[in-house]
This record gives C-alpha cells, sequence and structure tokens, in this order.
C-alpha cells in the first residue's frame, strides 16, 4: 500500500476486490468475479487508450452480452466516435458485423421511446449519406414497418430549397435482368374499408407534379404508364383527374377512366365509351394545323335543347362518306351536293333553281 495521499492500492477483504485510489478516492475497482469498476468525477477522460497497432484493434473483447452505454448527465453524448486522419481508403470508422449466416436477429437496433431522432445524419461531404450495399434475392433491401402511425409520414424528404440540378430522390434500375421486377412498388391492402391513398403527389410551386420520360427508341417493351389488375365495374377508377380538392369525389371531375374502360370528361359516370359533359354547352373539337387549322365541333346547346356539328371556319366545307367514298357535302355557302363526286345533285338555298 502506498501513502494514503498520493494514491494507493489495496485488497479489499470485506468485498473481495482491488482497489486503486488517488488523492483518497478509490478510481477503480477489481472485483472477485471479474467486474472493473471506473469511478471519474473530473471532467476528463474516464478511460483514455493510446494504441499505435496497424493490424489489431485496440479493445477487443468477448461476451454474450455487448457493452451498455447509459447516459444520465445532460449535455453530452451517450456514444461519440470520431476520425481525426485523412487518409484514403480507410476501414469504416464503426462496423457491424454478424458472420453467421443461418443467424435471424437483428445486427442493429436503434430504439427511440423519447420525442428525438432515432437516427440523424449530418452529412456535410459530396457522397452518398446512406448507402446499402444488399445481395438479397426474395426479401426487400429497404424496409419501414410503422403500425402505430395515425397522421405523421412513414418517409418525408423535406429542405431540399438549395437544390437547383439535382434529384430529391432517385431510384436507378441499372440492372440488365430480363425478368419483371418492379424498380418501385407501392401496395395499398387497407381494402374497402380504407380510405388512404396509394400515391399521393401534391405540387406546389411552378413544374411538374409527375414526368414521365420515356426513352426515344420507343419499342414494345417500353411503356409510360400502364395501369392493371383492376376490378372491371363502375365502381373503380384505374385513373381520376378532379380540381378543387385533394378529397376524391368531392371536386369538379376532370378526366376519368372506370374500370369498365368508358372514359368520362367532366362527369365521374360515363355511360358510354366516351361522355362528354359540361356544365353548358360542352363541346368536342378535331382540329388539323394544316391549312389554317382547319376543324370540325361537336356541341350541344343545352339552353336550345340543339346537338351541332359544325365546320366553322372561313372556306369551310362539311363532307359525309361511307365505304371511304364521299356521298353529301355542304360547303361554306350553304350549298349542298349529293353523289360519289358530290356534284351530281345540288341544293342551292339561294337559287330557286337546283338540279
Amino acid at each position: 500500500r502506498i501513502d494514503r495521499y498520493r494514491g494507493y492500492i489495496e485488497y479489499a477483504h470485506n468485498e473481495d476486490s482491488m482497489r486503486f485510489a488517488t488523492e483518497a478516492t478509490v478510481r477503480m475497482k477489481l472485483q472477485s468475479d471479474g467486474t472493473l469498476y471506473f469511478d471519474q468525477n473530473a471532467n476528463a477522460e474516464a478511460i483514455h487508450i493510446d494504441s499505435e497497432s496497424a493490424s489489431y484493434n485496440a479493445i477487443y473483447a468477448t461476451f454474450k452480452y455487448g457493452p451498455a452505454f447509459v447516459q444520465d448527465v445532460s449535455g453530452g453524448y451517450g456514444l461519440n466516435v470520431q476520425r481525426n486522419i485523412a487518409e484514403a481508403g480507410s476501414a469504416p470508422l464503426v462496423e457491424f458485423r454478424d458472420d453467421h449466416g443461418s443467424n435471424t436477429q437483428t445486427t442493429l437496433k436503434v430504439q427511440q421511446d423519447g420525442a428525438g431522432r432515432a437516427i440523424h445524419i449530418d452529412h456535410n461531404a459530396n457522397n452518398t449519406a446512406l448507402f446499402i450495399d444488399s445481395t438479397a434475392t426474395t426479401v426487400p433491401v429497404f424496409r419501414i414497418d410503422t403500425p402505430g402511425t395515425t397522421t405523421g409520414d412513414v418517409i418525408a424528404v423535406t429542405d431540399a430549397s438549395s437544390l437547383t440540378t439535382g434529384t430529391i430522390m432517385r431510384l436507378d434500375g441499372s440492372s440488365t435482368d430480363t425478368g419483371i421486377r418492379n424498380l418501385v412498388e407501392i401496395k395499398n391492402t387497407a381494402g374497402a374499408a380504407g380510405n388512404t391513398k396509394g400515391l399521393y403527389v401534391q405540387q406546389s410551386s411552378y413544374g411538374y407534379a409527375m414526368h414521365i420520360d420515356c426513352p426515344t427508341d420507343f419499342n414494345p417493351w417500353y411503356k409510360g404508364l400502364v395501369i392493371t389488375g383492376l376490378d372491371e365495374n363502375t365502381g373503380s377508377y384505374p385513373l381520376y383527374i378532379q380540381g378543387n380538392s385533394s378529397t376524391i369525389g368531392s371536386g369538379n371531375v376532370k378526366f376519368v377512366v372506370r374500370g369498365d374502360g368508358n372514359v368520362g370528361i367532366g362527369t365521374a359516370s360515363p355511360n358510354t365509351k366516351l361522355q362528354v359533359q359540361g356544365a353548358t354547352d360542352p363541346m368536342i373539337r378535331l382540329e388539323s394545323d394544316e391549312s389554317g387549322s382547319k376543324r370540325l365541333d361537336l356541341w350541344v346547346d343545352g339552353g336550345a335543347a340543339i346537338g351541332y356539328i359544325g365546320a366553322n371556319q372561313s372556306a369551310s366545307q362539311l363532307a359525309f362518306q361511307t365505304t371511304g367514298t364521299e356521298r353529301m357535302r355542304i360547303d361554306a355557302t350553304g350549298k349542298v351536293s349529293f353523289g360519289p363526286d358530290a356534284a351530281d345533285i345540288q341544293i342551292d338555298p339561294a337559287s330557286t333553281n337546283s338540279g
């Protein structure tokens, strides 16, 4: 035993332990069961290991249960791991490895029971913040289960105001696998009782809410948008576009494709393969860019209860064909001609003679 006021080492019979003290205070204690106890009250490291080993770990331990770090002093860290060298090709700063292929337990689990973030990645380098290299073939590489989430977001990508030319989220399927696979799959299994959206895109600024850019060498294998597997009944909508509200069915219906194949413009209940409906005088227009944008209009005057077919532009004519042959024509002056050459019989409403 050394001078008590300078420090001492002693064996404590009453507790069967070795005690190491400085300035009359026990700082480290080795108990008979092998437990090593540190009591650090100063503003310095409790344990400081300075290792220059090039191929061995500074600390190596084998155990059933690993280290437990409990933070009971506010303002600090539970665990702080730093790298202070700028060495190219360095090993990972922290590595968790499970070498047993038959194990099913989790390698890393983060449990947050408070109000803070479970994981916070503060990334300041021009490289990938999170990189996952997986050889999984039948299970998801990245999976999120949120059975308790009711009003929050499962995934939120925000604060991208400084992004000018990059992409907020990119999914790159660069594999040459020719099998059927999905780069992105959004599955909603809520059933009839659910009222959730499989995909919700909100565009609140200038730009595109959704942009599908297909390759220029478009071949039968390239599809811009494919919707399959829907019930072929009047209650399902593969495509539903409305205005004024984000709640389905409460806004002005713009365009729908119903499960039975009927298409509605201005109505969610098309009774024919194509139904165009408007509050006042709905119109369908066919227009050509040739020779001054010639057009043909089909519309209904709801007030007068009259249906119209019109070719309303200068020097316009309206012709009718059967079996590829013109049978009747109305020219811009109102003259009506009948026959294969549209001149066999003519009716001129401005003349008393016709024939």
